[in-house]
């Protein structure tokens, strides 16, 4: 598996954006080919599978449309970081996970997020769990 500096996701987020003009990761995922399902899934806000060469982000549909921007973007983390890893389903738990690979998520969810302009510091730190100063490393605005 590869190992990721935050400079190096933020260069991909940024690129991302950039060939899709858009800091959507609904919109950067339909360019990446990768199909996004919404489902009932009870507790779990979502998860990322590989299978056969195909690519699912699979999110609760009873979630609100905020958290379905932010488990998007951190399943998109997944699918562009680690494309042939299948992750566990994300529960409010997961997403608090301190694994490299969730990580990478996370970071990789931040940048992204920050481009929409909606998000801030309290849901980098409180939702996605992030270090503050992973954060104040980011250039995020505070």
């Amino acid at each position: 598996m590869v190992k990721y500096s935050q400079e190096e996701i933020k260069q991909l987020a940024e690129k991302l954006i950039k060939k899709t003009d858009s800091a959507s990761p609904f919109e950067i995922a339909k360019y990446l080919n990768i199909n996004i399902v919404e489902c009932e899934l009870g507790n779990i806000l979502g998860y990322y599978k590989y299978h056969k060469r195909n690519k699912y982000i699979i999110i609760n549909q009873n979630l609100d449309e905020a958290m379905k921007l932010i488990v998007c973007s951190h399943e998109l983390g997944h699918a562009v970081l680690h494309t042939r890893v299948n992750t566990p389903y994300l529960t409010k738990f997961t997403l608090f996970s301190e694994s490299r690979i969730e990580r990478d998520a996370n970071v990789f969810a931040m940048y992204v997020l920050q481009q929409l302009g909606k998000w801030n510091y309290y849901v980098f730190v409180n939702i996605l769990k992030l270090p503050e100063v992973l954060i104040k490393n980011s250039s995020c605005v505070i």
